[in-house]
């Protein structure tokens, strides 16, 4: 999926590496506001702003890749964080993802960076997606309910595959019942108004 401009946060004691890496990553397409940090005293300082993604080389002169993560985690824990590391170890690697790193990418295999970034972000912004889609939901549902209890109205709800109909509390109340009475889609029609019973029959009919 295509990304807007990414605010990363790149953790780097070489110049030359982190020139290499914002050139990797820029001539893949990827458009980048990058801050550098040689540390994780500097990654705390930094952190009071929000990045999209934080990259972290693992050897760092008086830090770790560990104790950036940890800060990270600690921070900004919704932010993605990947190594990009010139150590190789597959168990070294399995460690720092179950850490809470989501990926870790080798320096000597750059081109998959761009790759690992874009997947890392998309999932991101994909779950803040669905967050907001079920608070926008959430709030949906609340407001019927607001509006119901104000209109004084009952809920039914019919399951077709058992051929069950289920009334609220209020629903029975509104027709005289006691709330354990049972119901049936012929008792409901049966209560309708005689010049509305078609249009109820010929609705529910459609909605099947």
């Amino acid at each position: 999926m295509p990304l807007s401009l990414l605010k990363l946060l790149l953790v780097e004691d070489s110049p030359h590496d982190a020139e290499l890496t914002l050139l990797t990553l820029e001539n893949s397409g990827l458009k980048i506001d990058a801050t550098l940090a040689y540390n994780h005293q500097d990654v705390e300082r930094e952190l009071a702003q929000h990045f999209d993604l934080i990259l972290s080389d693992y050897l760092l002169p008086g830090s770790s890749g560990p104790e950036v993560l940890n800060c990270a985690l600690r921070l900004a824990p919704q932010t993605p964080f990947i190594f990009l590391s010139g150590i190789f170890g597959e168990q070294h690697a399995v460690e720092m993802m179950r850490m809470g790193a989501v990926d870790y990418v080798l320096k000597q295999n750059l081109k998959m960076l761009p790759k690992a970034v874009v997947r890392a972000v998309s999932e991101v912004r994909e779950r803040e997606k669905r967050r907001r889609a079920e608070a926008t939901l959430q709030d949906a549902e609340v407001r019927a309910h607001l509006a119901i209890d104000a209109a004084d109205m009952g809920v039914w709800t019919y399951d077709p595959a058992t051929d069950t109909l289920l009334w609220d509390e209020r629903c029975k109340t509104l027709y005289g019942l006691p709330v354990d009475a049972q119901v049936s889609m012929d008792f409901m029609f049966a209560c309708c108004h005689p010049d509305d019973r078609d249009l109820l029959q010929s609705k529910v009919a459609a909605a099947l």
